[in-house]
């Protein structure tokens, strides 16, 4: 994804992991923000609503779906 680029508050009807390969990604919870880089994982529910915020670098990421 590009850098500096946000993603407004959404859903997906899936769970969903990353694995960040470069770049950094932060996701901005109800309650947190999670920020993830190289090598990092993050799993998130379906249906939890969340923000994208990818970092100055921009980022390249894998995303398995359940």
């Amino acid at each position: 994804m590009a850098a500096n680029h946000t993603e407004p508050t959404h859903t997906h009807e899936f769970d969903a992991s990353i694995l960040v390969l470069s770049g950094e990604i932060s996701a901005t919870l109800a309650d947190r923000v999670v920020t993830c880089r190289a090598g990092d994982t993050f799993s998130l529910d379906a249906n939890t609503p969340h923000a994208e915020q990818i970092g100055a670098e921009g980022v390249k990421f894998l995303v398995g779906r359940r």
